[in-house]
């Protein structure tokens, strides 16, 4: 997983220094994914189309063998094989979407681990040398004294381990904390060009989208100011509210083919919740992610059920 990781980091450090808005950078990619998931994704709507399709047929097989279900199993596999049909395709794009989402979690939840060090992403997310130089927190420069000189940081194995120690009651854990402070305030910057070869030595700065949305942080969040967390909200928002359309597509779609219910629709319909929720605790990279890969799927399924329909009504003329 660590190597898509770095694959992920990469692909989005190459479309910023396109176009240098990490917001952008998290679009494109999800462009990217979509077209390469293209053909799952027209076969699972191809599969879906075939079962509401045999429905009917199975709801016959239901009520002729009512008392047996093992029969009823058997007719209803031996009609799938007739038909060429598999039950199960259509969740092949959503199992191979799963390590993906889980990449993806990971890289937006920490991008600076994953990208190139000497990627103009990684210092727009870091800050410039000079910039941290200037403006970094002694627990900031600590992890770089960790890094470069890990013999003078006294056992101290960790930067949570160093804030431990100035929040400690004991007289001996503060004058060790205040020792290493004035050690990590040593650092130079070569030790810190040193130090970001292992992706360390940042300010966390993140990176705000269209100058509001800081794509790092989660709308669940609970620190900054109410203003500065609309956009999050918004974008959560937005979300759900694109996963309903995509709902209301498919289902529509159901409903005037006069199809029968499928088993399992009705908690899909819960499907928009899940996803709102969802959005409201990841980083909002993520989120941008959500929004785009809805957006595109509602265009993607818009044309695969024109085209579907095409080949429907060619073959009813042959």
């Amino acid at each position: 997983m660590g190597a898509f990781q770095d694959l992920i980091g990469q692909i989005l450090a190459f479309f910023y220094s396109v176009i240098p808005s990490y917001g952008f950078a998290i679009i494109l990619l999800t462009l990217l994914l979509r077209m390469l998931l293209y053909p799952l994704s027209a076969k699972q709507a191809r599969s879906a189309r075939a079962m509401q399709e045999l429905q009917p047929e199975i709801k016959a097989l239901q009520e002729k063998y009512k008392d047996d279900r093992q029969k009823v199993s058997e007719e209803t596999m031996k009609l799938y094989k007739e038909r060429k049909v598999s039950p199960l395709s259509g969740c092949l794009p959503l199992i191979v979407q799963l390590p993906l989402l889980i990449g993806l979690y990971s890289v937006f939840r920490g991008p600076v681990a994953h990208l190139p060090n000497d990627s103009a992403l990684f210092e727009e997310l870091c800050g410039t040398p000079a910039a941290f130089m200037e403006d970094a927190t002694p627990p900031q420069r600590f992890e770089v004294l960790e890094v470069v000189r890990p013999n003078d940081t006294d056992g101290v194995e960790s930067v949570e381990d160093f804030e431990a120690l100035k929040d400690s009651e004991d007289a001996a854990d503060n004058e060790k904390y205040a020792l290493l402070e004035g050690r990590a305030n040593t650092i130079t910057q070569d030790d810190l060009l040193l130090a970001r070869e292992d992706h360390a030595g940042c300010l966390d700065k993140g990176s705000k989208f269209l100058g509001v949305l800081n794509l790092s942080e989660a709308a669940s969040q609970s620190d900054g100011s109410a203003a500065d967390r609309i956009p999050a909200f918004i974008l959560v928002g937005l979300v759900a509210a694109t996963a309903i359309v995509q709902q209301r597509q498919t289902m529509g779609r159901r409903t005037a083919q006069g199809a029968q219910q499928m088993p399992g629709q009705a908690a899909l319909k819960f499907m928009p919740l899940f996803m709102g929720y969802i959005a409201f605790i990841m980083p909002a990279g993520v989120c941008l992610y959500f929004l785009t890969t809805n957006l595109f799927q509602i265009a993607q399924q818009a044309y695969i059920y024109k085209q579907m329909d095409a080949e429907a009504a060619g073959g009813k003329q042959d």
